[in-house]
């Protein structure tokens, strides 16, 4: 239960960074940054929960 509070604070945070950090950001449109973009957040979160313990 505590790490699926913690994965929808975490999801919660990146929303709003995108939201309204993201627009401040002078990042060409190409498709090697849509390709970062896309897998960034999968990879991340493929990462944390292999990371987290098993119990």
């Amino acid at each position: 239960m505590v790490l699926l509070i913690k994965l929808i604070g975490i999801s919660i945070v990146v929303a709003v960074l995108i939201k309204y950090g993201a627009p401040t950001l002078d990042i060409p449109a190409i498709t090697l940054n849509a390709l970062i973009g896309v897998m960034t957040p999968a990879m991340v979160m493929a990462v944390f929960l292999l990371w987290v313990p098993r119990s």
